[in-house]
């Protein structure tokens, strides 16, 4: 993810300015996520945990692999709004797919390694772009 800004910052580069850089660009993605995610659990409890996360797994993906495909503006700004709603379909369901597959005497535990693990992917990716 800390390739990401800049990234975006080299496909967006109309939109540069002093105030808005790529950190901003990922800043408004995931706010933008944050916004759906309650209309978004709606659907997901419609449709189910399974169906959403693995919809959501795969559409983010495909999203930030468009991203660096794409070179237009226009065409990495959509992929970005697909990827803020397919990544807060994926955010929202994965916690309860994660504690619908414990027993409920493991539940701290496994809410525990749940958002262990997150940190965990977070704390290599942050060292592996330090290499």
């Amino acid at each position: 993810m800390n390739k990401f800004p800049s990234l975006l910052a080299s496909k967006l580069q109309i939109m540069n300015s002093e105030v808005l850089g790529g950190a901003h660009y990922v800043s408004i993605i995931l706010a933008i996520s944050a916004l759906a995610a309650w209309p978004l659990s709606i659907w997901i409890s419609k449709f189910g945990l399974v169906f959403s996360i693995t919809l959501g797994t795969v559409s983010t993906f495909i999203f930030i692999g468009a991203v660096y495909l794409v070179s237009e503006p226009v065409s990495t700004i959509i992929c970005c709004l697909f990827l803020a709603i397919s990544y807060s379909i994926l955010s929202v369901s994965a916690f309860p797919f994660a504690l619908s597959n414990l027993s409920k005497k493991n539940v701290t535990f496994g809410a525990g390694l749940f958002f262990g693990f997150l940190e965990l992917a977070d704390g290599l990716m942050n060292i592996w772009g330090a290499l």
